[in-house]
């Protein structure tokens, strides 16, 4: 799914931010080489979910 979303001229630019559980580091840097926006491993915290959406959302370029 992510590598359809990222192909998709339209739609790669839309920030993606995978959740996913405990899990081997092969998996995570496949999850980064498709070019998700970030990682949060389950289970996490509300604070980790708002510090991840908001370091995207600071990459993220602004609209003029």
């Amino acid at each position: 799914m992510l590598e359809r979303l990222k192909t998709t001229p339209e739609l790669a630019a839309i920030p993606v931010l995978m959740l996913t559980s405990p899990t081997d580091h092969a998996v995570m840097s496949d999850i980064a080489a498709l070019g998700a926006s970030g990682t949060l491993m389950k289970p996490f915290t509300p604070a980790a979910l708002l510090d991840q959406i908001g370091r995207i959302l600071e990459l993220k370029p602004r609209r003029p």
